[in-house]
């Protein structure tokens, strides 16, 4: 453990305490200079070995503007504890009290580097004494705030001290990041490359690209389909319409006449016609029926006939 030097003879205690230009505090409504102001003397009380019944009387020669004024009419004999509470009763309101809490609460790693989130909670910490006030308080919140892939690996192991937790947070970022230790970005989580089976590439499967609205994506451009040109299945020619494969124009096979198909031609279509309307009128005629008339003579004559 390092011993404060030894203080010379013949000067005062407060001689020697100016001597090391202690800081001033003019009463701003910002708890961090409060707190950097309170940390500066508490580290002279060591370094002179100020006695408890003294502290008060030296930090406050220290005080100037606001906080002088406030002295003057709150002045009382008080311990350095007390002093300290009645200073942050006044120039420390509850509302940034709150509001410095709820930043404590809310803190997390989050796209931070290791080293810029450290630096925040060690910020923050001496505004949130009620939530955390013991050290292994601190390492548990300290550890809460990590990313998903640092907290899983360093909670496996708790420490028990904030510079251990650190410590060891600090060798996990560098395995689990690709950059240097305290670079900007976390680390990345890890992602199985692609690799197609045998039974898809013995079928020429291949992976579709992805297609996102990314900043200068071009969508593929459709190009109409190039027809094919059709062969005439006798000559293996391309196609001929109203001619055979020597040049010669086409007939009709029912009239032999050049200009038109079968299923075209005039006279086939009068044929059907005429065929067509006599069977219609042959379906339509009535029946005539048969009537024979005998006479009585007849009817008796004729032994065929029964009566």
């Amino acid at each position: 453990m390092a011993h404060p030097p030894p203080q010379p003879q013949g000067r005062s205690l407060f001689e020697r305490f100016d001597t090391s230009r202690p800081p001033r505090y003019a009463g701003v409504i910002d708890p961090k200079i409060m707190i950097n102001w309170i940390n500066s003397m508490e580290k002279l009380f060591v370094v002179h070995q100020v006695p408890n019944d003294r502290k008060v009387d030296l930090a406050t020669f220290y005080l100037q503007g606001e906080a002088d004024k406030w002295w003057k009419i709150v002045m009382a004999p008080c311990s350095w504890e007390e002093f300290k509470e009645r200073l942050n009763n006044r120039f420390y309101p509850n509302e940034l009290r709150l509001q410095k809490t709820r930043e404590f609460l809310d803190l997390k790693q989050g796209g931070k580097s290791l080293q810029a989130y450290t630096d925040k909670f060690l910020e923050l910490v001496p505004y949130a004494r009620t939530i955390v006030p013991t050290e292994l308080d601190q390492v548990r919140y300290y550890e809460r705030g990590f990313v998903k892939e640092l907290r899983m690996c360093v909670t496996a192991q708790p420490a028990t001290t904030f510079d251990a937790a650190y410590d060891r947070a600090l060798r996990v970022w560098a395995d689990l990041s690709t950059e240097p230790v305290g670079g900007s970005q976390p680390p990345r989580p890890f992602k199985r490359p692609f690799v197609p089976s045998s039974s898809s590439s013995s079928q020429g499967f291949k992976k579709k690209p992805a297609y996102g609205f990314r900043q200068g994506f071009r969508p593929p451009v459709r190009r109409p389909p190039v027809m094919k040109s059709q062969k005439c299945f006798q000559c293996r020619k391309d196609l001929h319409p109203g001619k055979n494969c020597d040049g010669s124009p086409k007939v009709c096979y029912n009239c032999k006449q050049p200009g038109h198909y079968n299923r075209d031609c005039p006279q086939l279509r009068s044929t059907v016609a005429a065929v067509s309307g006599s069977s219609v009128a042959s379906k339509k005629a009535p029946r005539v029926g048969v009537a024979y008339v005998l006479t009585r003579a007849q009817a008796e004559a004729n032994p065929e006939v029964i009566m």
